[in-house]
């Protein structure tokens, strides 16, 4: 028989194993949730260092007295300093001096929670100043209380916002340039038209007087002062960027040579004229007398600006290679393309200018003399903007002036266009058909080609004329065309004509300049053109190159 097996029994007051495990489980238990929370504390301490060494900002960590704590890999090297360096340093160390005082009252307001950011600049390690904006929190940290900054590098931000503005304020120069240009055009081709009436009826009125008579005097008088009015409409279309009235290839030093007799004079007696010509100056295009224009304007003003003193005045050609960096800092150079340009740079050791003047020198009008000249720089500009090219100006007061004129240098010549034979006419009369909407001035164009013996028609605007071609097409000889007509301009008025008689001579006129009037005709063959105003001797000139008569 198997015996059986031990009972063990427990006295009162002996422990009990259930319970006892129930202890190390619980203890287990804790020591595992301290791990985990341990852990956790671990993971999160790195996330945030992994945060803050990557924040694109700088970050410190500061005592109540300034100190800073704590600083960021971006703070390191905003600063150009190691953590050790950074950390144990004042704050108001890391500003300009004369910025501390503001800081540190900053900093009160941030502690209180009346300022949470401040504007300023940071220095760093090698004295460089950063302009940089600051946002504060107040925390605690290792016990005690301190403040978080966030110190974001804001150069270029700051380089952008003025690089933008000066764009804002390049465009709003061009786009008053341009629409005061479009005013000044217009004037100018409606004066002229003006103009036009004036000069040719005195001139007719002149011819019917005998030369001792005091009435032809009078009229002598109003040709001059109409002369003198027209002048001023030529400035006016040189300011637009019109008026070039014969475009060529030239050679600036070869202009300058031209008009050496001009330029002494314009020395007022105290001005040293002295000249550095670069004698492989490549050719440039436009019109002589405007570019003539220019130099003696800007010569002109060099010698003024010495202020009645001695001095030199520098004149300096040479090639130059532009790159968009440097058009970007001259007038009118928006949409120039980089590349080769011929230089034209005139300079003197007068008064200077300073940047008040510098922003105003190109208005119309605007002078710093007594009493002005007429339009001056303005149309020097506008010459500059016709001829595709720039201009950039250096001055300071006392330090003299620099104007550096830029021409794009001329491209290969194109094959010319066969034009339209002269039609000869050696029998019947020669008879022009007058086309314009002015009334004056068909009235006037009609009696100065009458007096030549001329048989006239006269259309007040393009519908008419093509019509009148249709019916008398034969008889007619040659047309003068206004450019500027409604409803149907003068090149659609040509091009219509053309498809009525293919052969007809054409002579366009305008109140605007050849090159500018022409232009939209480039494809269409003219035999001549006339600016207005224009005398009856300009009539006859352009008529015989296009037809026969007596």
């Amino acid at each position: 028989m198997m015996n059986e097996p031990k009972r063990e029994t427990h006295e009162s007051g002996d422990s009990n194993p259930s319970d006892s495990a129930s202890g190390q489980d619980a203890e287990y238990a804790s020591l595992d949730a301290t791990g985990s929370l341990m852990r956790a504390l671990h993971e999160s301490r790195e996330a945030l260092l992994l945060v803050l060494e990557g924040s694109p900002d700088a970050v410190f960590v500061e005592d109540a007295g300034g100190n800073v704590l704590y600083a960021n890999s971006t703070a390191c090297r905003l600063h150009e300093m190691t953590r050790e360096e950074l950390v144990g340093t004042n704050v108001l160390d890391l500003v300009p001096p004369d910025q501390r005082e503001s800081v540190a009252l900053s900093f009160d307001g941030w502690r209180t929670g009346a300022l949470n950011e401040y504007k300023g600049f940071s220095y760093t390690k090698t004295g460089k100043s950063i302009p940089v904006e600051i946002r504060a929190s107040s925390v605690v940290f290792q016990g005690q209380r301190a403040l978080i900054l966030n110190v974001r590098d804001i150069s270029e931000r700051l380089h952008a916002e003025t690089e933008r503005e000066a764009l804002q304020e390049k465009l709003q120069k061009s786009q008053k340039l341009e629409s005061l240009g479009v005013m000044a055009g217009g004037v100018a081709h409606d004066f002229n038209n003006l103009l036009m009436g004036i000069l040719g009826n005195a001139e007719l009125a002149v011819g019917e007087l005998d030369d001792d008579s005091s009435l032809a005097e009078s009229l002598r008088g109003i040709e001059v002062s109409a002369a003198q009015a027209s002048e001023l409409c030529r400035q006016m279309l040189a300011y637009a960027g019109q008026g070039k009235s014969r475009i060529e290839r030239m050679n600036v030093n070869e202009v300058i040579q031209d008009i050496l007799d001009l330029l002494a004079p314009a020395g007022l007696k105290n001005a040293e004229l002295r000249f550095e010509l670069d004698p492989g100056l490549p050719e440039v295009e436009g019109d002589v007398g405007q570019i003539q224009q220019i130099i003696l304007n800007l010569v002109m003003n060099a010698c003024e600006a010495l202020d009645g003193e001695a001095g030199f005045v520098d004149l300096k050609t040479s090639t130059m290679d532009c790159d968009e960096a440097y058009l970007k800092n001259t007038w009118l150079a928006d949409s120039l393309p980089s590349g080769t340009y011929v230089s034209l740079e005139i300079s003197d050791v007068g008064i200077g200018m300073d940047e008040d003047t510098l922003r105003k020198i190109f208005d119309p009008f605007f002078t710093t003399k007594i009493t002005g000249r007429g339009l001056g720089l303005a149309a020097v500009l506008g010459i500059i903007r016709g001829h595709r090219g720039a201009i950039q100006v250096v001055s300071s007061p006392g330090d003299g002036s620099t104007f550096t004129v830029l021409l794009p240098t001329a491209m290969k010549a194109a094959a010319g266009r066969p034009s339209i034979p002269m039609k000869a006419m050696s029998e019947g009369p020669v008879t022009v058909m007058v086309v314009d909407d002015e009334s004056s001035i068909r009235s006037v164009t009609g009696r100065m080609l009458r007096r030549m013996n001329i048989c006239v028609i006269e259309t007040c605007g393009g519908e008419e004329a093509v019509s009148v071609l249709q019916e008398r097409g034969d008889e007619i000889s040659c047309a003068l065309v206004d450019l500027s007509m409604p409803r149907v301009d003068g090149v659609e008025a040509i091009l219509q004509m053309r498809e009525v008689r293919g052969d007809l001579p054409v002579i366009l006129m305008s109140g605007y300049d050849k090159h500018e009037a022409t232009e939209r005709l480039a494809d269409v063959d003219l035999q001549g053109f006339l600016q207005k105003p224009f005398h009856s001797d300009s009539l006859r000139a352009a008529l015989r190159e296009t037809v026969e008569f007596p």
